[in-house]
């Protein structure tokens, strides 16, 4: 067998003595791989809590919540697995200020419940991608999440009465 060296592309080689080594391309592409999948889990990061905070702008009624976040690998009928990711949404502290909140009375009282249904509804497009994203991509995982109205929309640079401006955050750092 004859070792060869590739160095124009990024390639893996086998030197003289056996060993498995990568060539400078290799290297480089490598680092940069390293570079851009930080990047990357920082955007998701951001992404995950720009969805997030966008339920306080939407439903302005909202002042706390909990996501139950959970990850499993399941499994096809072909024998291939795939990653599922799940949110719920819990423990939903409503603002008794906010006309909208009469929508969630039962027998005067508001109901967190009902409440908690429709913010899942309204997450049910990004459920999947929301859970993966605050938990990683690497395997089963549930952790339990609170967000609080002001600190989340002041990671957007907005407050309570001024919601609706468009804004952007800082990447926060992954968990």
């Amino acid at each position: 067998m004859t070792a060869t060296r590739q160095d124009a592309a990024p390639a893996y080689s086998i030197d003289p003595d056996g060993e498995v080594e990568v060539n400078a391309a290799g290297a480089a592409l490598l680092k940069q791989y390293s570079l851009i999948s930080d990047q990357f889990r920082k955007l998701q990061s951001n992404w995950s809590r720009a969805g997030t905070a966008s339920l306080f702008v939407r439903h302005t009624w909202v002042l706390a919540l909990d996501l139950h976040l959970s990850s499993s690998w399941e499994y096809d009928d072909a024998g291939g697995g795939y990653l599922s990711g799940s949110c719920t949404v819990s423990d939903v502290h409503l603002d008794p200020a906010c006309p909208q909140v009469a929508e969630f009375l039962e027998e005067g009282e508001p109901d967190a419940d009902v409440a908690a249904d429709v913010l899942e509804e309204d997450l049910r497009d990004i459920s999947h991608d929301l859970a993966l994203a605050l938990l990683g991509e690497d395997g089963s995982d549930d952790c339990r999440e609170s967000f609080q109205r002001q600190e989340t929309l002041a990671l957007f640079g907005l407050n309570s009465s001024e919601s609706t401006s468009p804004a952007t955050a800082e990447p926060i750092p992954s968990r």
